[in-house]
């Protein structure tokens, strides 16, 4: 009985250290070794029937045991994960705005700090892009959108970032380029909008900044790209 106890108790600490697969490979160890063990003690030692019986119940429920334990820290393990999974994603999510890839103001803010304090060290321009979007009421939605999905689109996936101001305003940071890679991607833009507008006045009006011009970000985006 004490045995069993002894078995139980150092199963808990394996288990909660080590995951489910080597877990069971373990109980499934001890109940074959202790199994073995008792039949060879009972046949060495001609154990009447009642002690067969006694330790048979013993075995039985010392497996038993073993597998519920395995069991239950199989399933807290996989709660853990998936705690941790969705920890994960919720963080993933407050760095964007909405159901879109459109980063949200702070974490733009974020990563423009971060990536300019590279930039400058290696000697390398950065540009700023203000779009405003001017829609009918009854369209705000697709419009912005289309808009929204034509930008992302538009810029370097893994080197430019994208955020949304106001309702209308939506700001850009363009990585490592000059006047002309601005306007490249302004002009493919546009490109995409009026094939997906059919449209040859696009709706939407745009200012460029160089990085020079811009003392802190928190201006640029609070004071001058705001509406007044």
């Amino acid at each position: 009985m004490y045995v069993d106890i002894v078995i139980v108790v150092t199963a808990i600490i394996i288990m909660n250290v080590l995951s489910p697969s080597k877990n069971f490979i373990i109980s499934l160890s001890i109940v074959l070794a202790l199994g073995f063990f008792l039949l060879f003690y009972c046949f060495f030692t001609r154990a009447s029937l009642a002690v067969q019986m006694t330790l048979m119940i013993e075995h039985i429920l010392l497996t038993a045991s073993l597998i519920l334990m395995w069991l239950i820290f199989a399933l807290i393990k996989r709660l853990l994960k998936d705690i941790e999974d969705l920890r994960r994603r919720v963080i993933e999510l407050e760095k964007f705005d909405g159901a879109s890839a459109l980063l949200t103001q702070s974490e733009f803010m974020n990563r423009v700090s971060l990536i300019t304090t590279g930039t400058k060290r290696r000697g390398e321009t950065n540009f700023y892009l203000k779009f405003r979007v001017h829609v009918r009421e009854n369209t705000i939605d697709a419009m912005h959108y289309i808009f929204a999905e034509a930008l992302l689109h538009s810029v370097r996936h893994q080197f430019d970032l994208v955020t949304r101001l106001s309702n209308d305003h939506y700001l850009v940071f363009l990585q490592n380029t000059n006047e002309q890679g601005a306007h490249t991607v302004v002009d493919r833009l546009f490109h995409t909008l009026r094939h997906q507008l059919n449209l040859l006045d696009i709706p939407v009006t745009y200012e460029m900044y160089h990085e020079d011009a811009i003392d802190r970000l928190d201006d640029l985006s609070l004071k001058e790209l705001l509406p007044i």
